[in-house]
């Protein structure tokens, strides 16, 4: 029966193909008389070409038409056929699942979307995102306004504007950034006048953000900040606006938080230290990674490889197995910046780990070094995730998807041919697996850049739902 399917299939593709192009009706009177003399290898061949194209043809013509469940079911037969990725083709069907995040309702999804499209200088997307800056949700339109700052098209100039009008000053602020990144005169002027004018929390965010637009009036004030205020969160933001101006003194300062008694500390200031090329700390560093918090052994791994280092790798690859779903997710997702070749076993077992995203940054990890077994678990994402892990699947889709000459073999959806986990129940919505504790899901955003992010739900749950924790992060303004 499914012969005589796959026949049917193959003849009308064939026919399809002969009409759009008179010339090919001959090219199927030769096969059909390969066929007939049994040189049935060399029309396989050939057939097997006229089918590929089809279906790359109609994964395109699916996602442009925004039929994302039904382009992502034909890129799966693509895969099947080839054996293999086709970035090309992923690339087009990544997009249509951006746009479809970009433009639904869920804010989450919306905003990590926006900051990686930023990020990654997705210029195509201003369009969707400009519509972003009406929307209900404060943090949408602050993460919008950012990434239409980055992606540097004057387009956004006029929209960005009417937020210079907005009552919640972290969005009036970020949309001020925006437009002096834009070369737009009127947000400098309105950082200008909120650090004259304002006091508190107001005054810093704009100082931070004249720093980032190097304008050096604030330095002498960035550097009283960073020596004085104890939020190792907003040094770690006024760090970068000094680096921008290229003052260093930040980095002493960070090296000494090494030491601090507090992990949380250790933690920001090694992440920090990574993020911003602190290349003198790195003995310090490599220290950390026998720390007794394995926050901080996560974020001394991370470090070391944004430093160019692999040291952690075996640390980070050891915690892939820690009980914790939360270290796991740090873990692989330092590993994507570590990119040592001794950790590719540990990471394609983490590919049948309980947890989507523990797979999701395994698969990018395993990118990072150069292979594309992890690509089902993209696609799974984008089935099972919540809007949020389908931002972070369509990030890394868009990487994998750029990616040229990868080795191995793609797995097909979620485990492939390795042994699958014990799934207890799968639902459209998002929560823990069972057999972890539910004291782990109190936690920050996943999406955050850095290790250290906290677990969003995964798409295996119970039957029993919990409500969501409210999350660090919804509301920024409190760390000014």
């Amino acid at each position: 029966m499914q012969r005589h399917t796959a026949i049917g299939f193959a003849t009308w593709i064939l026919w399809g193909l002969c009409a759009w192009v008179p010339a090919h009706a001959g090219e199927l009177d030769t096969l059909k008389g390969q066929l007939k003399k049994g040189q049935a290898k060399a029309a396989l061949k050939q057939l097997d070409k006229y089918m590929k194209q089809a279906v790359a043809l109609r994964v395109d013509a699916l996602a442009q038409l925004g039929q994302v469940e039904k382009a992502l079911r034909a890129y799966e037969v693509l895969v099947a056929m080839n054996d293999s990725e086709d970035p090309e083709v992923l690339g087009k069907l990544v997009w249509s699942y951006t746009r479809d995040l970009l433009g639904g309702s869920d804010g989450k999804g919306q905003q990590v979307t926006a900051e990686f499209l930023g990020k990654m200088k997705k210029k195509e997307a201003v369009k969707a995102l400009l519509p972003l800056l009406s929307s209900p949700n404060f943090l949408t339109r602050m993460k919008a306004a950012e990434a239409l700052g980055e992606l540097g098209d004057k387009s956004a100039v006029k929209p960005l504007r009417k937020l210079l009008e907005e009552r919640r000053p972290f969005v009036r602020y970020q949309a001020a950034l925006a437009l002096a990144q834009l070369r737009d005169k009127g947000g400098m002027e309105a950082l200008q006048t909120c650090y004259q004018k304002e006091t508190g929390g107001s005054k810093l965010m704009c100082a931070r953000f004249l720093g980032e637009v190097k304008d050096r009036g604030v330095a002498e004030f960035l550097r009283e900040q960073m020596a004085s205020n104890n939020n190792r969160r907003v040094r770690a933001q006024l760090a970068q606006s000094l680096k921008q101006l290229g003052d260093k003194s930040w980095i002493k300062l960070f090296t000494a938080d090494l030491s601090s008694d507090t992990a949380s500390s250790r933690k920001i200031a090694a992440t920090t230290l990574g993020d911003l090329g602190g290349k003198s700390a790195r003995d310090k560093l490599v220290g950390l990674l026998k720390d007794g918090s394995k926050e901080v052994q996560i974020a001394a791994g991370y470090a070391l490889g944004r430093l160019g280092r692999r040291e952690g790798g075996s640390v980070l690859a050891g915690l892939l197995k820690d009980s914790n779903p939360n270290t796991r997710v740090d873990a692989a997702q330092a590993l994507v910046e570590v990119k040592d070749p001794e950790t590719q076993e540990a990471l394609e077992a983490a590919l049948r780990d309980p947890h989507l995203l523990v797979r999701l940054y395994a698969a990018e990890a395993l990118l990072a070094l150069g292979f594309q077994t992890g690509g089902g678990v993209i696609r799974d994402a984008f089935v099972r995730g919540n809007p949020e892990i389908k931002a972070i699947a369509a990030r890394i889709g868009m990487k994998f998807s750029a990616a040229r000459k990868l080795k191995g073999r793609p797995l097909s959806p979620t485990t492939g041919e390795l042994p699958p986990p014990t799934i207890l129940r799968v639902d459209a919505g998002s929560g823990e697996p069972e057999e972890e504790p539910a004291a782990t899901t109190k936690t920050e955003p996943a999406a955050r850049t850095q290790p250290g992010a906290r677990v969003q739900p995964d798409a295996r749950t119970t039957s029993r739902r919990r409500p969501p924790p409210r999350r660090r992060g919804d509301e920024p303004e409190e760390d000014w």
